[in-house]
């Protein structure tokens, strides 16, 4: 056989890889068409299509057939892009003929020839896939009452396509027979879809009852938010087993749209666990019978991104489930797509619009094989790396068919669509068409449209965009609704085609207004500068439309804010307009609702802006409308009632009470200032009379409060000085207890030394010191003012100087100081009380006094009492500033003194610096001695401590001891008592010096026995 030509077919779906080879031969006379085919890399099966050989005419005719047949089917060339080969749509022909087909098999049945190789249940369900509403008396005739499979596929093709001629016979199902709870809901759902209104409604209050009293209650009373917080709370934290009223709100929400919308992002959320997957599995049945492809959607979309749960139970998340359902919506998109059934494209539509990038994708990655491959040259096994690459998206199964399914970068694999050779993520997408059933889309305006404006994945833009760009017709179909949304869209390629075709839609002679606000929304700033040159372009005509300017003061992008406020501030708006404006702006923010931060900063700003363009021109707007913007629920709105008032330059005493204190009590800073500045505004001797309400302002916890109030005190003191005295009696009480609210001390303080420092001086002196000497930091600040403003030095004792002198305020610290340092006669003339400051408890007055005394007490000015009592501080730099001053200050004369006195003392130093007295002041004077007994006994005592004492007392006890029996008698006493705690190395001395005594004073009693040894051998 000689080879005349050949041709190579691939088919590649999921994890199937196929191959198909025609060879035409020339064989003898003839020719002949043989066939191969099996999994790419295997071995193939063999065949031939010409048993014996035919004309080449014929088998070019052959070869032609069996080439066209495997195309259609999907397989095509190495190379040849697969967008090309798309599997050709079947034509409305061909749909009549299916249907015919499934209403031919329907009425054998029900004639009693039942296909062999069909179930019927399978039948039931094509049908209601292809929406064959004739089938419906048929499919009533043959459901096989006692099989739960028939039953619940003819009910499903019922809800999907049937109408309230059916609802008897879901009664009769409903009543008669005992089904499994799954089969039961899907004959009340399809009863809820077919019945008619009346119907409807008394079954929506039927389900409304049986749902969970603290939800039933919210929805009655419309509160939408606390239903979704409540749904949130059951699913989310206290996670109920029991959730069956999801299905009950899903049915309700048909007639609902706000819990539509509700439920929708619940079920985005709710895991696909044990607890919940059956729950939702229903859904998602009942959203395909019902044409809800928004919520069938948003569960395909969870089914591909939630991991399988460990179960093996009927009913739950398992690997198999998840395959299952995953297959299905595929298989589900593929025959409508083969029919050319609109609903492919609404499906499709709904499963891509589910995809959200910031929350359902992933970074691409990449997953590596490894193969060894010996190397006969290297005698060693070289590793050959295989990279297979998966885009961010990979693991969505129906996402990815209807968008690549004909693409020539991605296939479906085993763990997902992964790219092709030589594609790699981030590669240059190709030009191409890459869906499938691109047919079918270049019919979709409305869902391409749709997709463009709401889908918050880029893929999917970049799909539609083709789609749009090869089918101009449909910028046809473009409303200017459409236009905003696509400029507004959540990526940038997509907004630059929405300014394209605002470019197109604009007007100049008759503008639309409604385009113009779209583009200034626009987070492109292409769009928003265009739309700003459009406006200065015809401003006066733009000016004069009151809704656009409304509109425009309502824009929430701040660039444009600033924009928008200064061109109208620059158009003079006339009064009539203003009115109208401004009314509009007061009702809508009246009715705007403020609930997150961005918000409120929002309706500050729009307030704002109003009050800039139109502050002069507030005069109209009455009490009515005050009232109603202070009893909206946002305190930002009662600053700009608040704001309203102070620029309306109103005489206060004509403002209502009730408002002003719905001010003065708001929770907004900027609302309770207007009110006090409101209130400032009343006559002096109104305020007056509203005094406790003033004193209240400034004992506020609120800091705003406090401080806004103190220009109205100020004021009023100054016509009424009584007032500010009064003010003094209340506050200055306040400064000696801890404050109620944080910095009310502090506000107070700035007050009183502020607006009432005319009044300080009625603070007198001992009430100033005890401020001065409080535990709180403000009183302590408060008496350093009155110390500095009002307070004589005069007036101020020296112990009161002292005392000022260990303020913990340095500055106060200072004051006494500088007191010191002015005031040397007076601090001689009372040294015991002015000595005191050396034992302050600062460190800083302790030095200062120190040098004072150093540099300004002379040897006159010491007495021994003066000196002495520095040594008895307990502060060692006390004690040793009194030793320094009795060494450079001494007189003869107090020598005794200092000695007797400063023997007294217990510290150590100071008993060693006495011991150096001894010899001259109490040598040769028992009397002495015996006045220092409790000195020596309480030296010698101490254990390890003081050694140079201790040998100076013992040197001179036994050289005193020796003189004279008295002393002696003495010394013999004071060593008795202090040998019992001497360590051992100080007894030796002790004991030297008692032997010694017993020796010479044999009469004189003491502890120690002299023996003396006559032999000492040693052994």
């Amino acid at each position: 056989m000689k080879l005349i030509k050949q041709i190579k077919l691939y088919f590649q779906e999921g994890t199937s890889d196929k191959v198909y080879e025609i060879d035409l031969c020339e064989s003898g006379g003839g020719f002949l068409v043989n066939f191969r085919y099996g999994r790419r890399g295997a071995t193939l099966k063999e065949g031939t299509k010409t048993i014996f050989p035919v004309d080449l005419q014929e088998a070019n005719k052959v070869f032609d057939a069996l080439e066209k047949e495997k195309r259609s089917k999907g397989y095509s060339t190495e190379g040849e892009p697969m967008g090309i080969v798309s599997k050709p749509v079947q034509g409305a022909k061909d749909n009549d003929r299916r249907k015919k087909a499934i209403l031919k098999i329907l009425k054998n049945a029900v004639d009693g020839d039942q296909p062999e190789n069909w179930p019927l249940s399978r039948v039931f369900w094509r049908a209601g896939e292809l929406n064959i509403h004739e089938a419906i008396p048929l499919i009533q005739k043959l459901t096989d009452l006692s099989d739960n499979i028939s039953v619940y596929s003819a009910i499903w093709t019922i809800g999907k396509c049937g109408n309230s001629n059916s609802a008897s016979f879901l009664k009769s199902l409903q009543q008669n027979h005992d089904y499994p709870q799954h089969v039961n809901d899907i004959i009340s759902e399809a009863l809820f879809r077919i019945s008619d209104p009346a119907e409807r409604k008394t079954a929506g209050e039927y389900l409304l009852a049986t749902l969970p009293e603290h939800i039933k209650k919210l929805l009655l009373v419309g509160n939408y938010s606390g239903l979704h917080i409540q749904l949130k709370e059951l699913l989310f934290k206290t996670q109920s087993t029991s959730n069956e009223y999801l299905s009950s709100l899903y049915r309700l929400s048909h007639d609902n749209r706000e819990l539509k919308r509700i439920l929708s992002r619940i079920i985005n959320n709710v895991p696909l666990t044990y607890n919940y997957f059956k729950h939702i599995r229903h859904i998602f049945k009942m959203a395909e019978m019902w044409e809800d492809y928004e919520t069938f959607g948003i569960i395909t979309k969870n089914i591909d991104k939630h991991s399988p749960g460990p179960y093996s139970d009927k009913g739950a998340f398992s690997s198999k489930t998840k395959r299952y359902l995953s297959a299905r919506v595929v298989r589900s998109l593929k025959r409508l797509g083969e029919v050319k059934s609109s609903s492919y494209k609404e499906m499709a539509c709904g499963v891509l619009l589910a995809f959200d990038d910031s929350k359902d994708s992933k970074p691409s990655y990449h997953r590596s094989t490894y193969t060894y491959v010996y190397n006969k040259q290297t005698k060693r096994h070289d590793v050959i790396e295989t990279k297979t690459y998966f885009e961010a998206n990979a693991i969505y199964k129906a996402y990815n068919f209807i968008l690549f399914q004909n693409s020539p970068r991605y296939s479906l694999g085993p763990s997902g669509w992964q790219c092709i050779e030589p594609y790699i993520p981030g590669n240059e997408a190709p030009l191409q068409r890459e869906e499938a059933f691109p047919e079918l889309w270049d019919t979709a305006a409305n869902e391409v449209i749709k997709l463009l404006s709401c889908s918050r994945s880029l893929q999917v833009h970049e799909f539609a965009l083709k789609v749009f760009k090869a089918n101009p017709e449909f910028a046809n179909q473009l409303t200017t609704e459409n236009i905003v949304d696509i400029l507004n869209a959540a990526f940038e390629i997509t907004r630059k085609v929405g300014l394209e075709e605002a470019m197109k839609a604009y007007n100049s002679a008759n503008p639309d207004t409604q385009l113009l606000i779209g583009m200034l929304q626009s987070p492109l700033e292409e769009a928003s500068i265009q739309a700003l040159q459009w406006i200065e372009e015809q401003k006066q005509v733009f000016i004069s439309n009151s809704e656009f300017v409304t509109e425009l003061i309502f824009l929430r992008n701040s660039f444009i804010q600033t924009k928008v406020r200064s061109l109208l501030i620059s158009a003079n708006i006339p009064d009539q307009q203003a009115e109208i404006v401004i009314g509009k702006i007061l009702a809508t923010i009246i009715q705007t609702e403020v609930r997150s931060e961005e918000d409120k900063l929002f309706i500050s700003h729009t307030g704002q802006t109003m009050l800039d363009i139109f502050g002069n021109q507030l005069d109209f707007i009455g009490t009515d409308i005050i009232k109603d913007l202070l009893q909206h629920f946002s305190p930002e709105v009662h600053a700009i009632a608040g704001s309203i008032l102070v620029h309306k330059k109103l005489n206060p005493e004509l403002i209502p009470s009730e408002l002003l204190q719905a001010l003065l009590k708001s929770e907004n800073e900027k609302a309770r200032t207007a009110g006090i500045e409101l209130l400032g505004r009343f006559p002096e001797t109104s305020l007056i009379e509203k005094k406790e309400l003033l004193i209240s302002f400034c004992l506020s916890p609120l800091p705003d409060v406090r401080n806004a109030v103190k220009p109205i005190i100020a004021n009023l003191t100054k016509a009424y000085p009584a007032f500010g005295n009064e003010l003094i009696d209340l506050f200055v009480p306040a400064f000696l207890m801890k404050e109620t609210y944080e910095g009310v001390h502090h506000d107070l303080l700035n007050l009183l030394i502020t607006e009432l420092s005319g009044s300080l001086s009625y603070i007198n002196k001992n009430q100033g010191l005890l401020l001065l000497h409080s535990k709180f930091k403000s009183a302590q600040l408060l008496g350093a003012a009155l110390l500095k403003m009002t307070i004589r030095e005069e007036e101020l004792s020296i112990s009161e100087i002292v005392k000022i002198s260990g303020n913990p305020n340095e500055e106060i610290r200072k004051y006494a100081w500088n007191y010191y340092n002015n005031n040397h006669l007076r601090i001689k003339e009372n040294k015991e009380e002015a000595l005191r400051i050396v034992d302050s408890d600062w460190e800083d007055t302790r030095n200062f006094a120190f040098d004072y005394f150093r540099n300004t007490f002379k040897q006159e000015d010491w007495s021994a009492e003066n000196l002495i009592a520095l040594c008895d501080s307990t502060r060692e730099t006390v004690q040793n500033f009194g030793k320094e001053m009795i060494t450079k200050s001494f007189k003869i004369e107090d020598g005794e003194e200092y000695l007797l006195k400063l023997s007294q003392h217990p510290d150590t130093r100071l008993q060693l610096f006495t011991s150096s007295y001894l010899e001259t002041y109490a040598g040769d004077k028992p009397d002495v001695i015996e006045k220092l007994k409790l000195y020596f006994v309480t030296l010698l005592s101490q254990v390890n401590k003081g050694k140079v004492a201790k040998l100076r007392a013992l040197d001179f006890l036994k050289k005193e001891a020796m003189k004279n029996e008295t002393v002696a008698q003495t010394a013999s006493e004071i060593l008795n008592r202090a040998s019992g705690s001497m360590a051992i190395s100080e007894k030796a001395g002790c004991i030297d010096i008692l032997r010694d005594i017993r020796k010479k004073y044999p009469s004189l009693h003491n502890f120690v026995k002299v023996v003396d040894y006559s032999e000492y051998v040693k052994k």
